[in-house]
């Protein structure tokens, strides 16, 4: 009979704050000041914790240091069987739509995920109910109050709906695009495009509106650090419309210069009559011209030390920059900041003087940070522009027949981009490199945080300000270059070529006195050195109105030691002097959560709660609901168990100290009785008459009656491990000091004073055992017969319990084993270490049974379940492993930690497991009742193996393939801008198992439906043929066929595939299947159903298979009749569109009327 066991599986996590290496952002929803209604805006950051994203309420008044939910990712399954992957990916960037209805996470596995409205239910609730509660009260109806708008915006509460809440928080939106961890993420303006770049060095733009992907760039060579957005926003503000119209005409008339003014007249009127069409629909016109990408370009900077310029229409790199001494590690971009480069000599005059583009700043490993001004074109001499000429003469020796619109079409592949020049640089006071630099949203200040604890913050000044330094610094100039002149007269004499190099060096100098020195438009205001280590970028926090006019801006950053930290900074435009204030430090309730790696975790004998120690103190936790209950200092913790009374835990320290801890009370209670030549001393001490320093103690004493210090003395070396004797008696510890000590539990005075007062638990040192190494481990058998003991000399030991006598001496591990346990039955004994490996011996013989390898990295812990001889083990390859040492064979791989597990704790049941580790995070595992077999288990641990290795191989042949057309496209006839379009783009999506069984769902549909339209038409014709068609049974329904029409279920089918993975589905689809799907496309149009999925697989198959379809009669003809299709279903659905904005607008106007009426 097959053995069957119980699944544990991942339920819960807490502990984590923050991942020290991920951005954080704000939501960027800012709503102006009213005479009713207040301005609060920016009181949430989001921060990424491991596998979730936490949102913390950063609010002067209500910041609690709690995570007010949690956005996570669901769980992932093979497609092979069904079963979840127990790897689970972590958080690696995030970014924000500015109305902060979107949220993105990159993961380590390449993959982004959105939450939409992930405030849902949360944002500013306390006032929507504020206001609620007002007019309860007797409040004026038609007055507006504070939270009315936002409370209709996010109105669901999920207080009595916990399970709508987990599945409201739960992303439902995933794109695959990268092989490894995404890097940088950024969203336009309106946040309906969401850019990613990737360890791939690769850059995917995807459709967050439609849930797609858009295409890949290429062109980098090392991984991708930042991505910005540049936009291209008019002076005019709402009459950037007229002014592109004037263009429009102004381009025309030079174009036609023979034509007559009646014609002139008649296009300007039929341009007036288009404009009327498009008025009704200007509200769309700013969510349509982000997709469209117009005045839109994405600059990216990467580790191979370039920063490239993307012509997102043409899907191209327009420009590259380099010169940053290395690798490039950072970007910024404020449309606000507006430079007036138009003053300078120069000889290329392409800017217009009514268009503001903005600034860009990148940063590189050096401390210069260079700026650059943004402009759409290409100047006039530039090499591009002459090669363009080259091109168009040679052009016109071989055709002088070429059309205008060809010209014309090849000045607009340059005139359209939007391109970065060079304006400025400057060099930060940090001389270590840079990790990340923003502007904050109204351009107020410009941050720059380097490697270590700095911060720099710098006013951005306006334009007035930038002119007056710009003259007192060109007038001091002028005085040095004067003094220096005469000091080189007096001393050496020219010839006339030196004098005239003189008259060149002086041009040189007027030309500069016009150009934009960035020291002019920056200056340093204010440091801010966080208290610890931060290698994640900062967030400045989106300023409101009056936070912009009194020029005050506030930043979070997330520390290494799992921290946040929000600094004020009051304004930024006061001078760096002694007597202003550096920025201060907002005060916030400390959030839960250790400081450092959680090195022990140790269950209370009832197991409602836990007790978890880091080298920065020990926590207690509820076990149920994962809540820290009490912080209490304490050394560096190293092993922990509880007292049988389940009050008292014994911590044993680095420092060679053990700490007795009451749980209850979260103090440390007591501590073991001290030695005697310190109490000689402290004797010495008071005879010598240090009154003083006596009453300072007593002093002390009483301000920290919950806090004592441990005993140093217990151990001369580091206290590696500790059990309890099974007689509830005592205990045993071991140290690095080469010595086993037994201690016994006793009752002593809380008070020295008062002695016949309350007690309390202590112990006191008993008996030695002197080995001859350091020992790293120690176990007493559950009989209490026998003492085990890992030594530093790879060995375990065995001794008598009562008399210490040795017994065994196990030999085989190669390394020294960290950890070891004995089972319940006291027959085997199971030792792991620094070999990886696990082995097996019996404690009748001491033979070894088994040596298992167990993990890629050393084992640092080993736990028997009780009754059982099943075990648990942890290791440094992140990894938690189930065993059963009979069979000896790994049951279950539990792959969740994100960084070494150092410790894991059972219940006395086996009915859960707690496991910790260097990711600062606590992990509950449950057992529940599905059970598994081996085999099964075996089967799809290969499985997942073979999908992983599947992946690698489909990406490389991807990337061959993509690597032979280019070598073909380069070889054959086309242009060097086809090359480059071919080389620098491709498909969004990423061939995975999941798109490949999407595929063979559509082909098994495909065939499905075919096979029954054939047998319902052979029936048909059967019917036709019989004498009596009366007499014929029925035709009996297919069952897989969910009682729909064969066509119907092909669609139902498509529709089921994510529009991110449609693409790469499509292409892996034979063409038969392809040929198939066109006509089915034809039948759902006809019917009016899904129009825009057929408009999309019809572009689809028609660029991927579209010389065959041309070289196959049937498919013209199939194509002749879905031209007319698509353009009147495409249309009709642009009408409906049309019309429901119109509506809307109306109701609007119609309602704010209606306001303006009750005011």
């Amino acid at each position: 009979m097959v053995k069957a066991y119980l699944r544990y599986e991942h339920t819960k996590s807490w502990g984590i704050i923050c991942s020290p290496d991920v951005n954080a952002c704000y939501h960027e929803t800012s709503h102006a000041p009213s005479a009713t209604n207040q301005s609060s805006t920016s009181k949430f950051l989001f921060t990424a914790a491991g596998e979730t994203i936490n949102v913390f309420d950063c609010s002067q008044t209500t910041s609690t240091g709690r995570a007010r939910r949690k956005l996570f990712a669901p769980k992932t399954y093979h497609s092979s069987d069904g079963s979840y992957v127990a790897s689970v990916p972590r958080v690696t960037a995030i970014a924000c739509s500015r109305d902060g209805r979107v949220v993105a996470g990159g993961f380590s596995d390449g993959s982004v995920r959105l939450w939409r409205k992930p405030l849902k239910g949360v944002l500013f609730s306390s006032a929507a109910k504020a206001a609620r509660g007002r007019r309860q009260k007797g409040g004026d109806e038609e007055h507006e109050y504070p939270g009315d708008d936002l409370d209709e915006l996010y109105s669901s509460d999920f207080e009595d709906d916990e399970e709508e809440e987990l599945e409201h928080c739960t992303s439902s939106v995933l794109f695959r695009g990268h092989k490894s961890a995404v890097s940088a993420l950024a969203f336009t303006e309106d946040g309906t495009v969401l850019v990613s770049g990737g360890r791939d060095t690769d850059v995917v733009v995807w459709d967050a509106l439609e849930e797609k992907g858009l295409f890949r760039l290429k062109g980098h060579r090392g991984q991708v650090t930042s991505a910005v957005f540049v936009t291209n926003a008019t002076a005019d503000g709402g009459k950037g419309k007229k002014a592109r119209k004037k263009s429009k005409k102004s381009k025309k008339s030079k174009k036609k210069k023979d034509e007559n003014e009646e014609m002139e007249d008649d296009e300007n009127e039929n341009e007036d009559e288009d404009d009327n069409d498009v008025m009704m629909k200007e509200s769309s016109e700013n969510a349509i011209a982000s997709s469209n990408f117009t005045n839109v370009a994405l600059v990216t900077t990467s580790k191979d030390g370039f920063a490239k310029v993307w012509d997102l229409i043409g899907q191209r790199c327009c420009q590259t920059l380099s010169g940053f001494g290395g690798e490039c590690w950072a970007s910024a971009y404020s449309k606000h900041v507006v430079v007036d480069t138009n003053n300078s000599n120069d000889s290329t005059n392409h800017s217009n003087d009514k268009t503001k583009y903005g600034i860009v700043a990148i940063a590189g490993v050096e401390r210069e940070i260079k700026f650059y001004s943004v402009f759409k074109g290409v100047e006039k001499d530039s090499f591009l522009r002459r090669r363009q000429r080259v091109e168009e003469e040679a052009d016109n020796d071989d055709d002088d027949d070429e059309d205008d619109e060809t010209k014309q079409a090849r000045e607009n592949i340059l005139d359209r981009a939007l391109r970065l020049r060079f304006i400025g640089s400057f060099a930060k006071e940090a001389r270590s490199r840079t990790i990340s630099m923003q502007f904050s949203n109204l351009g107020t200040a410009f941050g720059v945080q380097s490697v270590g604890k700095s911060i720099e913050i710098y006013d951005v000044k306006n334009a007035e300000e930038i002119e007056k330094k710009r003259k007192r610094r060109l007038k001091r100039r002028r005085e040095k270059e004067n003094i220096k002149k005469l000091k080189l007269e007096e001393q050496k004499r020219r010839d006339e070529d030196s004098d005239d190099n003189n008259d060149d060096d002086e041009d040189e100098d007027e030309d500069d006195e016009n150009k934009f020195n960035a020291k002019d438009a920056f200056e340093l205001s204010s440091v801010v050195r966080p208290t610890g280590k931060s290698v994640a970028p900062f967030a400045f926090q989106p300023e409101t109105m009056d936070s912009h006019l009194s020029k005050s801006v506030s930043l979070a950053i997330c520390l290494d030691s799992n921290a946040i930290e929000v600094y004020d900074i009051a304004d930024v435009s006061a001078k760096k002097d002694p007597s202003v204030k550096e920025a201060k430090k907002r005060s916030m309730a400390r959030p839960p959560g250790h400081r450092a790696d959680v090195r022990v975790i140790a269950l209370s004998p009832d197991e409602t709660f836990l007790l978890s120690v880091s080298h920065s103190g020990a926590k207690i936790w509820d076990a149920d609901t994962g809540k820290c209950a009490r912080t209490i200092e304490s050394g560096y913790g190293t092993c922990a168990f509880f007292a049988p009374d389940g009050r008292n835990a014994v911590v044993g320290t680095k420092d060679g100290g053990l700490e007795i801890i009451d749980c209850l009370a979260g103090t440390n209670s007591a501590s073991l009785p001290e030695d005697e030549e310190k109490k000689k001393k402290k004797k010495k001490r008071s005879e010598g008459g240090e009154d003083d320093d006596d009453e300072k103690e007593g002093a002390n004493e009483k301000g920290n009656t919950d806090i004592v210090d441990p005993l140093k003395s217990a151990h001369e070396g580091p206290v590696w491990g500790i059990c309890a004797l099974p007689d509830e008696s005592g205990f045993v510890t071991c140290s690095g000091d080469k010595t086993i000590k037994f201690w016994e539990w006793t009752l002593v005075a809380a008070n020295r004073k008062d002695k016949n007062g309350l007690k309390k638990l202590t112990a006191t040192h008993s008996k030695t055992l002197q080995m001859a190494d350091d020992v790293l481990s120690v176990s007493i058998t559950p009989n209490g017969k026998l003492l085990s003991a890992s030594l530093l000399d790879n060995t375990l030991k065995v001794f008598f319990a009562d008399t210490l006598k040795f017994s065994l001496s196990l030999y085989g591990h190669r390394l020294p084993a960290l950890c070891h346990d004995v089972s319940s039955d006291s027959v085997l004994l199971a030792s792991a270490g620094q070999d990886k490996n696990i082995r097996v011996w019996g404690l009748d013989f001491g033979d070894c049974h088994r040596s298992i390898h167990a993990h890629d990295d050393s084992v640092m812990a080993l736990k028997f379940v009780n009754k059982t001889h099943y075990a648990f083990t942890c290791g440094k390859d992140k990894r938690v492993r189930y065993w059963d040492l009979d069979k000896y064979e790994m049951l279950l791989s539990m792959d969740e930690h994100h960084m070494a597990v150092w410790t894991i704790a059972i219940s006395t049941t086996g009915a859960f497991l707690v496991s910790a580790g260097a990711d600062r995070s606590l992990r509950l595992y449950e057992r529940t009742r599905e059970p598994f077999f081996l085999d099964e288990e075996k089967e799809k641990r290969l499985d997942s193996m073979f999908e992983d290795n599947a992946g690698v191989e489909m990406d490389e042949e991807d990337r061959r393939n993509s690597e032979r057309v280019n070598l073909e496209n380069n070889n054959g006839d086309n242009t060097d801008a086809l090359n480059t379009t071919v080389a620098e783009s491709g498909l969004a999506g990423r061939r995975t198992m999941e798109t490949l069984d999407s595929a063979d769902k559509i082909a098994a549909a495909v065939d499905l439906a075919k096979h029954e339209l054939e047998r319902v038409a052979a029936y048909e014709n059967e019917k036709r043929q019989s004498a009596d068609p009366s007499k014929m049974p029925p035709l009996k329904p297919n069952p897989l066929l969910l009682n729909m029409e064969p066509r119907q279920y092909a669609l139902y089918q498509v529709s089921q595939v994510r529009p991110a993975e449609l693409e790469r589905s499509i292409l892996c689809l034979p063409f038969l299947y392809c040929r198939l799907l066109l006509d089915y496309l034809k039948y759902w149009l006809e019917r009016n159903e899904k129009v825009e999925l057929c408009c999309t697989m019809t572009n689809l198959i028609v660029r991927l298979h579209f010389q065959q379809l041309g070289a196959t009669r049937e498919a013209r003809a199939t194509l002749d009749g879905l031209k007319p299709l698509l353009r009147s279903r495409a249309k009709e659905r642009l009408d409906d569109l049309g019309f429901n904005i119109a509506g809307m607008e109306m109701i609007e106007r119609s309602a704010k009327a209606k306001a303006d009426l009750t005011k």
